[in-house]
């Protein structure tokens, strides 16, 4: 009878300590299963990665930042020195300013931020253009690679890649181009009159000095008087600083004073010349519509 018992007290108690095990390793792989889920939801698969055209930008450009992701489901925000900047939320950039940038993309669950691509923009090259002497135009900038002069528009033939000074040889507008490691600044214009060696060059001058034009500038209308003796057919032009005629007029002139109204509503705001010829005597008077 006791064998029995001791047998039946040994059974109860394997049986006992079988379930304490089998529960306990139930629950561990319950808690394994869960921490495993856990971090497989924290787990962020976005890639992205900047591509730029170029990191060094001439001045008024812009360097085109591109983004390359694994999925189009995304919303983007553009960086710059680590702060976002407003209304930047597409896949590229132009970036017209010095800085770090950086672009961060998400898909409502997880966010990923790209490597960060450096911009350099360039200052603007400043040039200047005077009139040293007759006909003669220089500039103080002498850092510059090439130089290119310009008249009335068109690019000078008659010159090498490095002058820093330049003779005209002909009435017209003049300004200078300059190249700097790869980028162009632009000089002020300088509108010159060259003088006519024929023997009516005096009066000439003295036609254009007896030119009056009110109001200069103009806006719409302006009023032209000329004061001379000389008499006879004339004929009144206005030209754009390419040479190209905008307004023409011609008539008599039978009295000491011509007067004439001109009607520039017409024509865009620029430089003008007035040019008037009477017989053969030619004056002429800058003229300036706002």
């Amino acid at each position: 009878m006791k064998i029995i018992l001791t047998i039946w007290a040994m059974f109860l108690f394997w049986s006992s300590l079988s379930a304490s095990i089998i529960h306990s390793s139930s629950l561990a792989l319950a808690k394994t299963s869960w921490t495993t889920q856990v971090k497989q939801a924290n787990i962020c698969d976005l890639v992205i990665s900047l591509q730029a055209d170029t990191l060094i930008v001439c001045a008024d450009n812009a360097a085109l930042l591109t983004t390359i992701t694994n999925t189009p489901d995304v919303t983007y925000q553009w960086t710059r020195n680590g702060v976002d900047i407003p209304n930047s939320n597409v896949s590229f950039y132009y970036a017209a300013t010095t800085g770090d940038y950086a672009c961060q993309i998400s898909d409502g669950t997880c966010t990923k931020t790209s490597e960060t691509v450096s911009i350099v923009v360039k200052e603007v090259i400043e040039v200047g253009i005077i009139q040293e002497g007759p006909g003669r135009l220089s500039t103080s900038n002498v850092t510059a690679g090439a130089y290119y002069w310009y008249m009335n528009g068109q690019l000078m033939e008659d010159q090498d890649h490095f002058p820093t000074d330049y003779q005209v040889c002909c009435s017209g507008s003049y300004h200078l181009v300059v190249e700097q490691e790869g980028c162009f600044g632009m000089s002020n214009i300088i509108v010159l009159v060259a003088e006519e060696p024929n023997p009516t060059s005096l009066a000439q001058r003295q036609l254009s000095k007896v030119i009056k034009i009110s109001p200069n500038p103009v806006t719409n209308q302006t009023h032209f008087t000329l004061s001379h003796p000389a008499n006879g057919p004339y004929q009144l032009e206005v030209l754009d600083l390419r040479g190209n005629s905008c307004l023409k007029m011609s008539g008599i002139k039978n009295k000491p004073v011509l007067r004439q109204s001109l009607d520039f509503t017409h024509l865009p705001a620029a430089t003008y010349f007035l040019k008037i010829q009477l017989g053969k005597l030619v004056g002429r008077k800058m003229m300036v519509k706002y």
